[in-house]
């Protein structure tokens, strides 16, 4: 039978203390190895203080699971790290401070903007801010037409390039419908 062992506070807060310190330093990894000319420019203690105060700032969004902590601080290197307020994202507070969206919801919106506010080609982007509605019917019709996405959202990843049109295209179609 095992032992019956109680954490207290101290216990917690280590914990707590090694497990950040843990996400902070593959935090690290990762943004150096996907954004490699920022993190040469800046260096790895501005990374690490992005990435605490990324941590805090989700926080007060209330997103809170590691992953979408982790792609809230991939957003601040990636637009800005001010993106939640900043006046060329105006659309990102309004998203990030809805009550009834979980976290992975507030960020597939932002990404949303962000993968389809520029697109490669020389159509006009879709026009902003996005439908969230709109959006996820542009989405049901992308995954019923191509099954192989297995209902995945799209990134920026270049094999998502053709997939990131036939969503826009689905969009503007919808949009036209209504």
């Amino acid at each position: 039978m095992p032992r019956t062992f109680r954490m207290s506070e101290a216990h917690m807060a280590a914990f707590s203390e090694q497990q950040r310190q843990r996400f902070e330093d593959e935090m690290v990894v990762y943004l150096t190895r996907e954004y490699p000319a920022e993190a040469a420019r800046k260096g790895e203690p501005w990374l690490r203080e992005l990435i605490r105060e990324g941590i805090e700032v989700a926080k007060g969004y209330h997103i809170t699971l590691e992953c979408d902590v982790a792609r809230y601080i991939e957003l601040m290197i990636a637009v800005a790290p001010d993106f939640d307020d900043s006046p060329a994202t105006p659309w990102a507070e309004g998203i990030l401070t809805e009550p009834w969206l979980t976290g992975e919801q507030k960020l597939d919106r932002i990404y949303e903007h962000v993968m389809f506010d520029r697109p490669e080609s020389e159509e006009a982007p879709v026009p902003r801010p996005l439908d969230s509605d709109i959006a996820e019917e542009a989405y049901e019709r992308l995954w019923s037409s191509c099954p192989e996405l297995n209902r995945r959202r799209l990134t920026k990843d270049l094999r998502d390039y053709a997939y990131r049109r036939q969503w826009m295209a689905a969009y503007r179609g919808v949009e036209a419908a209504r």
